[in-house]
């Protein structure tokens, strides 16, 4: 977390926005989560033709904010989902679930990018989550918490596929699961962070469950002969 007067925290690779310091330097925003996906072409993550291509996205989290004693630890937006979910806290003493800083199928700060956090009424911003759309940062009157960024599957109903004629000033969704490269997967689970049924991380013995980096694994299971 950083803990300096309007100044930001390194983003997350991948989308998540950096967290800011309160104006008067005592309450601290941490930066966001990025998005772990798998995408047909290659380049800057950030290049839109590259994160057009994504075929699998996996939505990060949203910063936590620190302000004072009484919400030492507190946890932000969860991604992932169709929709990220998850707590967005206010500045002071209030929380609000599942809120409209949390991004969807077809809205968001960005199309893969989360906000970075913004202070104002000398709290700590959280910076957004990364994701299929990345998330938005709170412009209440004390901010604090972000929103996640949201998950996609091609051909996860539910998944709002865009065109292959979107740019980044115009995307077009085709109201469609499939993505337009016509790659997609089938008996597929999309889950937000905040879901009970993810399976323990298994990737090193010694993390806990659920901790550390995002990754993602491959594993060839066959080929069909037809």
């Amino acid at each position: 977390m950083v803990k300096s007067a309007n100044q930001l925290t390194q983003s997350s690779f991948n989308g998540g926005g950096s967290g800011m310091g309160s104006s008067d330097n005592d309450d601290c925003g941490g930066a966001g989560g990025g998005a772990t996906d798998i995408r047909l072409a290659s380049g800057n993550w950030n290049a839109f033709e590259s994160l057009k291509s994504r075929i699998m996205v996996a939505g990060g989290g949203s910063g936590s904010a620190v302000v004072d004693i009484n919400f030492s630890g507190k946890v932000g937006g969860s991604g992932g989902g169709l929709s990220a979910t998850g707590s967005i806290w206010t500045y002071p003493n209030k929380e609000i679930p599942n809120h409209s800083y949390n991004a969807t199928q077809t809205t968001g700060y960005k199309f893969g990018i989360g906000q970075d956090g913004i202070t104002q009424g000398n709290a700590g911003g959280a910076g957004a989550g990364g994701g299929y759309y990345g998330g938005y940062s709170s412009i209440d009157t004390y901010t604090g918490g972000a929103g996640g960024g949201s998950g996609f599957i091609s051909g996860y109903d539910g998944c709002n596929a865009i065109s292959e004629e979107s740019t980044e000033s115009k995307i077009i969704h085709t109201n469609q699961k499939n993505h337009y490269s016509g790659k997609y997967f089938t008996n597929a689970i999309l889950l937000d962070g905040n879901s009970n049924n993810i399976p323990d991380k298994v990737s090193n013995e010694q993390e806990q469950p659920n901790s550390g980096d995002g990754f993602a694994r491959i594993t060839f299971l066959g080929r069909s002969l037809n």
